[in-house]
C-alpha cells in the first residue's frame, strides 16, 4: 500500500498591496490613447477644433486641439471610460459618451460635424472598431470581468495569458524558487508563438515585473486588483524596447470618484479529488484563499487610493513510495528469502547467529530506538535494494534499506 502524507505543515502566504495615485490636470500613468480626426459633413478636415476628454470614473480632464488636417490624440490616459466633447467655431458640439481606454491600445474616435453654433449638441454613441487601425502591434486584451470570472486554478493571472492565439502553459507552477506562483497546481507561464516561456516578458504599471534570471514573475497581484492586460505577440511598440514571445502589461485597479470594494473567500478541498491509483487513501488538500479591496477619493477629482490583502492558507499532500525494512529486519531475523547472505557474531569468532536471528539481547539501546521511527511497510512484496538485499515499500518522506553494513549498528557487543 501507499498513503499520501502531508507536507510538513501548511503553506501559507498572504499579500498585501496599497495603491495611492495622485493626479493633477493631465494623467502621469501611461497606458493607453485615444485618437481620431474631425471633419465635416464634406470630409473636410476641421482645423483648431476644441476636444475636451473627462474620464468618467474619476474626473480627471484633457484638453487638446485638431491639427490643419481635423487630427487629434491625447496620450498617457488610465484605462477606463471617457467622454469626449468637440466644439468648433461655426459648427454644432458632439459628445461621444462611454470611449473605452484599454492598457497599451490606442482607441479611435472620429467625428464629424455638423454646421450650426457651438451651444447646439449632438450626441454620438461610441462603438469600437472591428479592426485595429492605429497600430500595427498583434496582441490581445483581458479587461477585468473576463478576469475575475473565468475559472483560474490558483487564480493568478498570468495564466490567462494562454487566451491569445498561439499560446500554450508551460513553465514552472508552485515552486520554492518562484513564491508568485503559490497555490497553483498548474503552470502559470506561456509559451507564445514556439519560444520559450522564459521568453514572455510581464510589465506591471509600466514596471518590468519578472526575475531575469529564471524568468519567474515577481508580483502576482489579487485578480480582484487588476483592471486589465494586454498580451502583445506581434510588433509590439519600441516603448517596450525588448520583446521574445509576449510582452504582458498589465495595469491595476485605482480608487474613482465612488467608494467601491470587495470580500471574497475561494476555497477548494479534497472531497471530490481522486485517489492516487497506487496510494491506500486519497492526499489530504485544503486551500482557502481569502481578502478584499477598498477605494475611493482622498480629494474628489485629484486624489484617490485603492488597497487590497489576500491571504492562501495551503495544506497539499503528496504521495511518495520509498523502501523501509521489512517487519523480519525489524525483529532481526534477515532472511535468505529477502536477499541476506549469513550474518555473523562478531563475539563468537565470526560464527553465523542461528537462523540469520540476532537475538534482541544483542541489539544496541541506540539503534533499537532508532529503528522504531521507521513506519512499518504497508504494500505487498518486495523490492530489491541496490546492495543486494530488500526492503518493503512505504510511503514516508524519506528512505533506507537495511544491509550488511546496517545489521552491525544492531548489535551490542558482550
Amino acid at each position: 500500500m501507499r498513503e499520501a502524507r502531508p507536507d510538513r505543515g501548511s503553506r501559507g502566504a498572504r499579500g498585501v498591496s496599497l495603491v495611492l495615485l495622485v493626479c493633477a490636470a493631465h494623467a502621469q500613468t501611461v497606458t493607453g490613447r485615444i485618437a481620431g480626426i474631425v471633419q465635416d459633413t464634406n470630409s473636410g478636415p476641421i482645423g483648431s477644433a476644441q476636444i475636451a476628454i473627462l474620464n468618467e470614473q474619476t474626473g480627471l480632464r484633457w484638453n487638446c486641439s485638431t491639427d490643419a488636417h481635423g487630427i487629434y490624440g491625447a496620450a498617457s490616459l488610465p484605462s477606463g471610460p471617457y467622454r469626449i466633447q468637440v466644439t468648433a467655431s461655426g459648427f454644432r458640439s458632439a459628445i461621444s459618451l462611454g470611449v473605452p481606454v484599454a492598457v497599451a491600445q490606442t482607441t479611435r474616435a472620429d467625428f464629424i460635424l455638423q454646421v450650426g453654433t457651438v451651444t447646439e449638441v449632438i450626441e454620438v454613441t461610441a462603438a469600437s472598431p472591428l479592426v485595429e487601425s492605429t497600430t500595427s502591434a498583434v496582441g490581445q486584451g483581458v479587461a477585468r470581468d473576463r478576469i475575475q470570472s473565468l475559472p483560474l486554478n490558483g487564480r493568478i493571472f498570468s495564466q490567462l495569458v494562454t487566451l491569445a492565439p498561439g499560446a500554450l502553459a508551460a513553465g514552472a507552477a508552485d515552486s520554492p524558487e518562484g513564491a508568485s506562483g503559490a497555490g497553483a497546481r498548474s503552470p502559470i507561464g506561456a509559451s507564445v508563438n514556439g519560444l520559450p516561456w522564459s521568453g514572455t516578458s510581464y510589465m506591471m504599471d509600466g514596471v518590468i515585473n519578472k526575475e531575469p534570471q529564471n524568468a519567474f514573475i515577481n508580483i502576482a497581484p489579487p485578480v480582484e486588483a487588476i483592471e486589465e492586460f494586454k498580451i502583445q505577440t506581434n510588433n509590439p511598440a519600441p516603448e517596450f524596447g525588448f520583446f521574445g514571445g509576449a510582452i504582458v502589461n498589465l495595469t491595476m485597479r485605482s480608487g474613482t470618484n465612488n467608494f467601491h470594494g470587495s470580500a471574497f473567500e475561494y476555497a477548494r478541498n479534497s472531497d471530490l479529488n481522486a485517489r492516487n491509483f497506487f496510494a491506500a487513501n486519497r492526499a489530504p488538500y485544503q486551500s482557502s484563499q481569502f481578502g478584499g479591496t477598498i477605494g475611493g477619493p482622498v480629494v474628489p477629482n485629484r486624489i484617490f487610493f485603492f488597497a487590497d490583502y489576500q491571504g492562501l492558507r495551503l495544506l497539499n499532500g503528496q504521495t511518495f513510495t520509498l523502501n523501509v525494512p521489512t517487519l523480519n529486519m525489524r525483529q532481526g531475523l534477515f532472511a535468505p528469502a529477502e536477499g541476506f547472505g549469513p550474518v555473523f557474531d562478531p563475539d563468537s569468532g565470526a560464527a553465523p547467529f542461528p537462523g540469520n536471528r540476532i537475538p534482541a539481547s544483542r541489539f544496541d539501546p541506540v539503534s533499537a530506538r532508532v529503528a522504531e521511527l521507521w513506519p512499518v511497510p504497508n504494500t505487498g512484496g518486495i523490492t530489491p535494494a541496490a546492495s543486494g538485499p530488500t526492503c518493503r515499500r512505504r510511503s514516508v518522506p524519506a528512505c533506507s534499506c537495511a544491509n550488511p553494513t546496517t545489521t552491525a549498528l544492531l548489535l551490542r557487543s558482550r
